[in-house]
C-alpha cells in the first residue's frame, strides 16, 4: 500500500534520472497522468504510455528526456498528505527565474503555475520541477 503515490512517482523519476535510465515504469492514476501530461507539455519528458496488466492493474511507462544532461534538474514535493500547502495565484513564486514549473491541484484540475496565473486560480501546490 502506497500512502503518497505522487511522492512515490516523483522519487522513481528522480532515481531514474540519477541512474540515467531512458524510461521508468510505475503504477498510474488519473492524477499522475495529469501531472505527466503537464510535464510532457512543458518539455520535461518525451512521452508516456499507459498500459494495463492482465490483472487489470494500470501502470505507466515514462520516457525521460536528455540533452546531454536531464531536462529535469530536480523535483521537490511541496504538499504532503499530513501537511497541505495552498497558494493564491498572485502569491505563486517563480521557480528558477522562470526555468522551472510549479504544478498545482485546483478546482479546474491539475495545472501548471503559468496557467494558474493566467486564469487567476490558486490551489494546492503539489510539487516544483
Amino acid at each position: 500500500m502506497i500512502t503518497d503515490p505522487i511522492a512515490n512517482t516523483l522519487c522513481m523519476i528522480n532515481n531514474a534520472i540519477r541512474r540515467k535510465h531512458k524510461e521508468v515504469s510505475f503504477y498510474s492514476s488519473k492524477m499522475i497522468i495529469a501531472i505527466l501530461e503537464i510535464m510532457r507539455k512543458e518539455g520535461y519528458i518525451i512521452d508516456y504510455i499507459q498500459k494495463k496488466t492482465p490483472n487489470n492493474i494500470a501502470y505507466v511507462t515514462v520516457f525521460l528526456k536528455y540533452n546531454g544532461d536531464s531536462a529535469i534538474r530536480g523535483i521537490k514535493r511541496v504538499s504532503k498528505p499530513g501537511h497541505r500547502i495552498y497558494c493564491k495565484a498572485k502569491d505563486l513564486m517563480t521557480i528558477m527565474n522562470g526555468m522551472g514549473t510549479a504544478i498545482l491541484s485546483t478546482n479546474q484540475g491539475i495545472i501548471c503555475e503559468k496557467t494558474s496565473k493566467k486564469l487567476n486560480i490558486g490551489g494546492e501546490v503539489l510539487h516544483y520541477i
